[in-house]
């Protein structure tokens, strides 16, 4: 049965005065658009029909079906406030395609920009401050290549931009909308240095500005020549990904924001704008930090605001905000409790919060069990973090279920209790369990670094070992263990019940892969920028002492 009061990945246009956020059309997955609560509306959090909250009027919806998470910035408004764009994989082989809507004319079908078969194409960025455009980068032409685009949802017409000769990674747009750099790779293998390139309006020509090694992060989130400035998030130089501001004119680096135990996650801007506001991580909980004094002791105020009038019965664990509108004076706020996450319009001339994502049932929230980080130390010292989450009716000693993440190169994030695979087992009496294991991003360079050629074992045993802390802690049936996972984490799933048979009972492999020198050597094109990934953490399967290496254990998955 579909949840028609679903509504929540709220978005704030450009121009600040329109939302963009998920809901249930009819049976399927969809979009909603309507206008921001208008000053002084009602801070009631009850919904009416055709609302979603606090005086936010529908004013369109639309059936989208689900949108491709995977590819990045899956959706996202235009310049113009009025037209939006959204990425769908449509046969699930990672080709996924855009598409443009028209807020104001609901019924007028959906503009496919890049229907083309066995292409990938992903959003780059929006283009000049209210304009109908945005950039988009497609390897159309040439499949190991991303070529830069630009649609105009006025014509309906793209154009080719740039041509990438296989070597560029990024194309970066600056805060006025126009080719600005490119992120490139040196050499003709993936594991030569990255080097952002400046581009010079006139000319159209390249300059080196930084450079980081393959093995390095490098990700652009704002280039601003008018305040002469690059910002950055990278752990060049350092273990962890920190934000950095770099000067055009000298060169200099200033580090803005770092976590001394996680990489940073991402930066909060307001639109077409380079001063960063806030930036999040994920410790344990997920944390934001609000990096503008006068924001956030303004913020601070509505928050003590909200507990002292009743709109919550408990301190959020976290509590920020996103898609600020340029100049910073309109905003979504997001707090997140332990039983889910709801989502705020906030003006600072009007300084209420209006809640905009739908309430759960208080019948429906007391099924929802809680999640609680944890962590220990390895068997050989090195400290392993994770989730655990006991269901509320099933006894001292619930059966567990393993969900390993895939990748390697990703991690787990605290869940709040909401509608996810987490819940859905817990609320079915088990025990759910998620790892960070060695090779997972997030925990800096060195702790990722140690899974390099052990995904087999070391990796595995960190896995074990969370298990049995587990186990030890009494929180868990010790005969009713189950690993599950997809991807590397269907793979860890089978070496689970290979390596530790008298753990598991059983094990639940989704699409996970058993022979990975056949996957390396046929991979999809889009892997290439990265395959010194593989060869680094996995081996070089041209080597025949590594093939070998890595055939022996294969075969014990067979």
């Amino acid at each position: 049965m579909a949840d028609t009061r679903y509504a929540a990945g709220f978005e704030l246009s450009p121009d600040g005065q329109r939302l963009i956020w998920h809901r249930a059309v009819g049976t399927d997955a969809g979009l909603a658009v309507g206008t921001v609560p208008a000053p002084g509306a009602s801070a009631s959090a009850t919904a009416a029909p055709g609302r979603t909250g606090n005086d936010v009027i529908e004013t369109a919806n639309f059936a989208t079906g689900r949108l491709a998470w995977s590819a990045g910035n899956a959706l996202a408004w235009l310049p113009n406030s009025r037209h939006f764009v959204y990425a769908k994989d449509i046969t699930g082989d990672e080709n996924t395609q855009l598409f443009v809507l028209d807020a104001y004319n609901p019924q007028k079908p959906p503009v496919a920009v890049t229907p083309w078969r066995n292409a990938r194409s992903l959003f780059v960025a929006q283009g000049a401050a209210e304009s109908s455009k945005f950039f988009y980068q497609s390897n159309r032409r040439d499949p190991a290549a991303n070529d830069l685009y630009e649609f105009d949802a006025t014509t309906g017409q793209s154009r080719e931009v740039a041509r990438s000769s296989r070597d560029v990674i990024a194309w970066i747009i600056d805060v006025n909308g126009e080719l600005g750099a490119r992120l490139r790779q040196t050499g003709a293998t993936s594991d030569t240095d990255r080097v952002l390139e400046l581009r010079d309006a006139a000319s159209g020509e390249y300059r080196e500005f930084k450079r980081v090694s393959a093995f390095e992060a490098l990700w652009v989130h704002r280039l601003d020549r008018q305040r002469g400035r690059v910002m950055f998030a990278s752990n060049n130089g350092r273990d962890k990904i920190a934000l950095i501001e770099k000067s055009l004119a000298d060169g200099r680096e200033r580090v803005v924001f770092e976590s001394p135990s996680v990489d940073l996650n991402w930066a909060v801007y307001p639109n077409g704008q380079s001063e960063p506001l806030g930036a999040r991580t994920e410790p344990d909980y997920p944390r934001f930090d609000i990096l503008d004094r006068d924001l956030q002791a303004e913020l601070l105020t509505v928050r003590d605001e909200a507990l002292r009038t009743g709109l919550w019965d408990t301190p959020p664990i976290t509590f920020g905000f996103s898609h600020v509108q340029a100049g910073a004076q309109r905003m979504l706020v997001h707090a997140i409790f332990s039983d889910g996450v709801r989502e705020y319009f906030y003006s600072r001339a009007d300084k209420r919060l209006h809640e905009l994502s739908s309430r759960r049932e208080s019948g429906e929230v007391a099924t929802f069990a809680k999640s609680e980080p944890f962590g220990f130390q390895s068997s050989d010292g090195l400290t392993v973090s994770g989730y655990i989450t006991l269901p509320k009716s099933a006894g001292p000693k619930p059966p567990l279920v393993v969900v390993i993440h895939g990748g390697p190169w990703a991690r787990d994030v605290w869940l709040s209790g909401d509608l996810n695979g987490t819940q859905f087992l817990a609320n079915r009496g088990y025990a759910v369990m998620t790892v960070n294991y060695r090779g997972s991003t997030g925990y800096g360079q060195i702790f990722m670094n140690a899974g390099i050629k052990t995904l087999h074992d070391r990796s595995q045993r960190d896995i074990y070992e969370a298990v049995q802390w587990a186990v030890n802690k009494a929180l868990v049936d010790p005969k009713r263990i189950a690993a599950f996972g997809g991807s590397f984490g269907g793979f860890s799933t089978m070496a689970q019940l290979i390596q530790y048979p008298q753990t598991y009972q059983c094990g639940i492999n989704v699409v996970g892969v058993a022979n990975w020198p056949r996957v390396i050597e046929k991979r999809p094109p889009q892997w290439e920028n990265f395959m010194h990934m593989f060869e680094r953490f996995y081996g070089d399967v041209r080597n025949p002492q590594e093939r070998q290496r890595r055939a022996s254990f294969q075969a014990r998955l067979r």
